[in-house]
């Protein structure tokens, strides 16, 4: 089976991910587009034998600074010592809230 331009140029994006990169979406424009660049991501990371993860957060602004943070600290440092490389926050839902 050959692989196509877009996963070979995908296959080079990803093996120079450092593993436990996280980006984070702050808004929900930039958020679209970085999950279908992140899903492509994820969808090489399976087929070289690994993952990408998306971590949903729930945490209203306040939360965030008190229990988000510590709680994506753990959830990266976790999946990371298992070779997951690329991490996904959505952060723009709760820009609104408070």
């Amino acid at each position: 089976m050959s692989v196509s331009t877009d996963d070979h140029d995908f296959d080079e994006i990803y093996r120079a991910v450092p593993i436990g990169l996280t980006v984070i979406a702050a808004k929900s424009e930039h958020f679209e587009t970085l999950r279908s660049f992140c899903f492509s991501l994820k969808g090489t990371a399976i087929r070289l034998g690994s993952n990408a993860m998306f971590f949903f957060c729930n945490y209203g602004n306040r939360q965030w600074l008190t229990k988000g943070i510590q709680h994506l600290g753990r959830f990266v440092e976790k999946h990371s010592a298992n070779g997951v490389r690329l991490f996904l926050i959505d952060l723009s839902v709760n820009a609104l809230r408070t």
